[in-house]
């Protein structure tokens, strides 16, 4: 076999490594396929997270800023104008596409968000928690506004 035909074949070899190597990585990540259902069971998730009451107003994947989906705030403000509490949950992932599941819930005494970094690999990975004083209005997918 000529010098030129031992390297190309060397050359796709390890090409086709490195990309087993890194479908091995990707598959060792430790990023869950459901990052909501696995922060509500970390040991350190507020207990209103953990087992959450009231009304269930759903999930949602979402990116960018702005507001939250019509459908999950007009079930937010249905159960708070009952008087009854709701929650609301959902998934943005950072720069680097590392999941960051953020949790909101409406009681009597106003609005709660909890979101975890427990799989960002470039950010503070404990939980934060935060009242939004200006209520509904003020909450933006990246937090309380106000």
């Amino acid at each position: 076999m000529p010098w030129h035909a031992r390297a190309v074949r060397r050359l796709l070899l390890t090409a086709g490594l490195a990309v087993a190597g890194l479908g091995a990585l990707t598959a060792c990540s430790g990023v869950p396929a459901d990052p909501i259902d696995a922060a509500r069971d970390l040991p350190d998730a507020p207990a209103w997270v953990m087992s959450s009451s009231g009304t269930d107003c759903g999930t949602a994947e979402m990116q960018g800023a702005g507001p939250l989906p019509a459908a999950a705030l007009r079930c937010l403000r249905t159960a708070s104008d009952r008087g009854d509490g709701a929650t609301f949950a959902w998934t943005a992932a950072t720069t680097d596409g590392d999941p960051v599941p953020t949790f909101l819930r409406t009681t009597a005494a106003g609005v709660s968000i909890a979101s975890t970094g427990a799989w960002d690999s470039s950010g503070a990975s404990g939980w934060s928690e935060s009242a939004c004083t200006g209520g509904l209005m003020s909450v933006t997918r990246s937090g309380c506004g106000g």
